[in-house]
């Protein structure tokens, strides 16, 4: 994309400079040396980018130059928007027409005539095939589901834009029968789809090619049939079968990536799997794991790691100051340790510490009033607890109250890693943004290397129960999704259900006083989309079931025993 600087006159200020590129659609007139946009890129300091923009979406011109060119820019018709972002010291804009945001908000907009980038499109907006041979006659052959628009302009600004209005498989499919449109290697489809006409028909009949493709594509970490670790072995308690799978397949899974979600039914033996995992995930047996559990699992998951892993060492963090002491250097043996979420979690109270002058709350350092009301804040957040001006802390702990520090506040202070594994157990509890116990989750994450997640119930039917649980278990991939930590909404709109509602409008006969606007309600409604599922949780997730372990169960069979209760029994039921 073209770099060019822009400036513009500011009355009284001389004039704003930024760099910006078109984004387009536009349109030049080499005669009148002049440039039409549908939309531009802006980048610069806060002033400027403001100045250019207001200039541009007002309908006036600006003076753009590159490559020893220089022409007049203005923005296509009226009504231009602006989106600004800060970065750093500078600040982002982007200014478009609204044609352009329309497209945006669809996704439709593609640079010049990048064959990749149109197939990446029409893929992301259905589940039909699109092959690359087919682009030539895709415009006519999706005449009423695709909108295609072809922006004249010399190089190096060529632009397309496709949108799709509705889904083209209805037309794709005419297509393929009438043999528009054809796969590599043959001029019709195959004789075999005469007869397919439902996608359970079409799976009946290629179910053998399609098993055979799922088995090249996605190859299993593990799978049934292939050799034991031989440390598996080694386990003070033999595991049954599907745990041993499970178990092996989740220390692959961790050797690949930093995240893994065990989820299984009640009674599976998560525990055990995930103790067996820790072990034969280290190689020489000297490792550390934390775990953090409801306080009423702390002594059991004591017991079950001492009967599981051989030589291990067990230690329960019941306060901050168990947290201090934990040891340092490099781990000896196994060494395990356990501490409940609501100690994990919990630590002092806050307090206010802006200072009361004049009626007003101020900062303590640069006097910066903070707050008007007579009590200050009701509760302390991310938005008031710093000094907006110096940065000063607005909050500190109150002494009078428990002098405690939270597990989780004494243990971001260790070295990353030192930890091998962190183990959360029942980590649907972890859900929440806000919650302490799921701070706590997150911090314990970070620290550790690998982070194995336990739970019956990976959500409780809401998208936004997924949301936090990935943010703090795999940040990274949430970022390569698209969605930053407070992008909720949007992910609940990708794979989640909304409901959106307005009030009816008032129009009585003889009203004639100005209604209010009426104001949209948006609100997330139970349900989760299959896609979340290959976006997010195909590669990190192990299940277990109660039916998996059936096959190690001895056989099952009902009798009837007759037993004589004897005459002093017949005697005292008589009485």
């Amino acid at each position: 994309m073209l770099l060019i600087a822009i400036e513009v006159p500011v009355p009284g200020r001389g004039t704003a400079r930024a760099l910006g590129s078109f984004l387009v659609p536009f349109a030049r007139d080499e005669d009148r040396e002049q440039i039409v946009a549908g939309a531009l890129d802006l980048f610069g300091s806060p002033r400027a980018v403001e100045d250019i923009a207001s200039a541009l979406a007002s309908g006036k011109q600006a003076l753009a130059r590159w490559d020893g060119q220089e022409a007049r820019v203005s923005m296509y018709g009226s009504g231009a928007r602006v989106r600004r972002a800060r970065v750093g010291d500078f600040e982002h804009a982007l200014l478009g027409v609204p044609v352009f945001w329309d497209l945006v908000s669809d996704g439709g907009v593609l640079p010049g005539e990048d064959v990749g980038e149109v197939l990446r499109y029409l893929r992301s907006k259905t589940a039909v095939p699109v092959l690359p041979e087919w682009l030539p006659e895709l415009p006519r052959v999706l005449r009423e589901s695709m909108r295609q628009y072809e922006v004249v302009g010399e190089p190096p600004f060529p632009m397309r834009v496709v949108r799709l209005v509705e889904d083209p498989e209805r037309e794709i499919r005419a297509a393929l029968r009438a043999g528009t449109l054809a796969a590599p290697g043959g001029d019709r489809p195959s004789a075999r789809l005469e007869g397919v006409s439902s996608l359970e028909e079409y799976l009946r009949e290629f179910a053998p090619e399609l098993a055979r493709k799922v088995q090249e594509l996605a190859r299993p970490l593990r799978g049934p049939g292939e050799p034991d670790d031989p440390r598996l072995a080694q386990l003070v308690r033999r595991p049954l079968r599907a745990q041993a799978e499970v178990a092996q397949g989740l220390s692959a899974l961790l050797r690949r990536r930093k995240t893994g979600f065990l989820v299984g039914d009640m009674g599976t033996g998560k525990t055990y799997v995930a103790c067996a995992a820790s072990w034969l995930l280290s190689g020489s047996g000297k490792y550390r794991v934390l775990v953090m559990c409801p306080a009423h699992l702390v002594h059991k998951w004591e017991r079950e790691i001492e009967q599981t892993v051989p030589g291990a060492k067990v230690r329960v963090i019941s306060s901050w100051v168990d947290a201090l002491r934990l040891p340092r250097g490099k781990p000896e043996a196994p060494e395990f340790f356990v501490v409940s979420k609501e100690t994990a979690k919990l630590g002092f109270r806050w307090r206010l510490g802006a200072v009361r002058r004049r009626g007003r709350w101020e900062c303590p350092r640069c006097g910066q009033v903070v707050s008007l009301a007579s009590d200050g804040f009701s509760e302390r957040n991310g938005d008031n607890s710093r000094c907006k001006r110096c940065g000063e802390a607005l909050w500190q702990a109150d002494r009078t109250s428990l002098r405690r520090v939270a597990v989780c506040d004494v243990v971001k202070r260790l070295p990353r890693g030192y930890f091998d594994i962190f183990i959360g157990d029942e980590a649907h509890q972890f859900k929440s943004a806000e919650s302490a116990q799921g701070r706590a989750f997150g911090l314990f994450a970070s620290q550790a290397s690998r982070t194995l997640a336990l739970t019956g119930t990976l959500t409780g039917g809401y998208a936004s129960d997924l949301f936090h649980l990935l943010y703090r278990t795999d940040p990274e991939g949430m970022k390569r999704a698209g969605f930053s930590y407070t992008d909720v909404g949007k992910f609940v709109a990708a794979y989640g259900c909304l409901e959106k509602a307005a009030p009816a409008q008032d129009v009585r006969p003889g009203k004639v006083a100005r209604a209010a606007r009426a104001r949209v309600r948006v609100k997330e409604k139970p349900g989760i989309s299959p896609a979340v599922f290959s976006a997010h949780l195909l590669e990190s997730c192990a299940f277990l079931e109660l039916s998996d372990l059936a096959c190690d169960l001895p056989p099952y069979r009902e009798e009837v025993e007759l037993v004589d209760m004897g005459a002093s029994r017949w005697n005292k039921l008589a009485a």
